[in-house]
């Protein structure tokens, strides 16, 4: 259970949780009941490892998707909530073509 507390709110796949739920409650039929057969046991065990294994991996997932959200937004706090870094940006929409900053002279024809 305690994998299953201390994940409820920080999983990135909230049917991990479900799947982990369900699996427990097998298990806990088969102790309740006093069952004694081996087969079922084993697959009781097999499927709270692997939904176990499901969980700790949406953790996972959670904390890199937090973490980078949280160095986004500091990437973001950072330039002043800008999204444009670039220096030659100088305000006007062009379409997307960069022009220079200084008229070319044409070059003299050989």
């Amino acid at each position: 259970m305690f994998i299953f507390d201390n994940s409820q709110w920080q999983v990135a796949d909230a049917s991990t949780l479900d799947a982990l739920s369900e699996a427990i409650d097998e298990a806990q039929k088969l102790i309740d009941a006093k069952s004694t057969d081996i087969k079922a046991m084993q697959d009781a065990v097999e499927s709270l490892s692997s939904a176990s294994e499901a969980v700790k991996a949406s953790v996972e997932a959670q904390n890199m998707a937090d973490a980078n959200a949280q160095a986004n937004a500091g990437l973001n706090a950072n330039n002043g909530g800008n999204a444009y870094t670039n220096s030659n940006f100088n305000g006007y929409s062009n379409g997307g073509v960069r022009r220079p900053s200084q008229p070319t002279q044409p070059q003299p024809q050989s």
